[in-house]
């Protein structure tokens, strides 16, 4: 029998995982394509779509295209990985 994944919540290493994969950068529609089950849940998903937009507001710099919003990872982000990025924050805890 399946498992129910009712209840899950998004973290900053998932967002950022996704990101550093894609070259650091994504259009806002793919992201929250990777993580519409997160974002759709009927438990957890304000807190998912909470922490989505703050991952992209710490993070990443947003730019209108033509396509939509692109999301590019901040020039002192970039070219480290998911745990680098988050390193600061998780040692002052």
């Amino acid at each position: 029998m399946g498992r129910d994944k009712s209840g899950e919540f998004l973290t900053d290493l998932q967002i950022l995982r996704f990101l550093c994969k894609n070259g650091g950068e994504s259009y806002n529609h793919d992201l929250v394509r990777r993580f519409r089950h997160y974002l759709g849940d009927p438990i957890s998903g304000q807190a998912n779509k909470n922490q989505l937009r703050e991952v992209v507001g710490l993070f990443c710099a947003v730019s209108e295209r033509e396509e939509g919003k692109f999301l590019v990872l901040k020039p002192e982000f970039m070219n480290k990985t998911p745990e680098e990025i988050l390193e600061p924050l998780t040692s002052t805890q």
